[in-house]
């Protein structure tokens, strides 16, 4: 389940993350998550993040990886990882 997160961000930051977020066709929760997912990727030991998908969403027990989710390697990209699974990358 999803949770709620208040953050203090400096105002020219928060700006520069919108206007980035919007150029991307994305919003801006979805930009500041796919960035912690990328930075938490590349410090894990592993190697591996798998972030599933919501409860109701998630394919059969034949499915080796829930449909929605994402597995993401240090060595791989966001966009490479959800192709994998043949999901669309985002921008």
């Amino acid at each position: 389940m999803r949770q709620s997160v208040t953050m203090r961000l400096d105002p020219g930051i928060l700006s520069a993350a919108r206007a980035r977020a919007k150029a991307t066709n994305r919003t801006l929760t979805n930009y500041v998550e796919t960035l912690i997912m990328r930075d938490l990727a590349g410090h894990e030991e592993n190697g591996k993040i798998t972030i599933a998908a919501p409860e109701g969403t998630r394919g059969g027990s034949e499915a080796s990886t829930p449909v929605g989710a994402a597995e993401i390697s240090s060595d791989h990209s966001l966009a490479a990882s959800t192709k994998k699974q043949g999901q669309p990358p985002k921008p």
